[in-house]
């Protein structure tokens, strides 16, 4: 009888850490989804596009001297974030990364990566992903092309 309580409670515990395992990643996929539908359908384009725009500027006048910056890394921020714009801390990316044509603000994790580009106006525009608004992009490693990119990004519509 000893024995079958042993194996019991050791069959229980194994159930218990498969089970929070799987509530956990469950967890963090609905919030990649949520934070996906906030970027595409409640974050206002225009203003980062606009911000994203000044960051360039600035870059081509040589304030910004680095490439990436690392916003919500579990190590810390890279100096100098501070002087970004809000909005790109309420979209909580992982980093930016900035040239003389554009601003990656990207997210990565265990799930397959996504990202916004934002482009200067006077900057040639790489084919794929979906337009947000004329020089705001949104892309998705998960969508090998862009028609399941233009599915999806219906499918998680909020219903109004």
């Amino acid at each position: 009888m000893k024995y079958i309580k042993k194996i019991l409670s050791g069959k229980c515990i194994i159930v218990y850490i498969v089970m929070s395992i799987l509530v956990g990643w469950w967890w963090y996929l609905r919030s990649v989804e949520t934070n996906k539908i906030g970027l595409i359908y409640k974050t206002d384009h225009k203003l980062l596009l606009r911000e994203c725009r000044k960051i360039i500027s600035e870059r081509r006048e040589g304030k910004w001297e680095k490439e990436r910056y690392d916003i919500y890394p579990k190590s810390g921020r890279s100096p100098g974030t501070e002087e970004l714009p809000a909005i790109i801390f309420e979209i909580k990316p992982m980093y930016i990364w900035i040239d003389e044509n554009s601003v990656l603000i990207a997210w990565r994790g265990f799930h397959p990566r996504y990202d916004i580009y934002a482009y200067a106006e006077d900057a040639k525009i790489w084919p794929g992903g979906k337009e947000l608004i004329p020089g705001l992009i949104f892309c998705d490693e998960k969508f090998k092309d862009d028609a399941e990119l233009e599915k999806y990004i219906e499918s998680i519509k909020p219903k109004e």
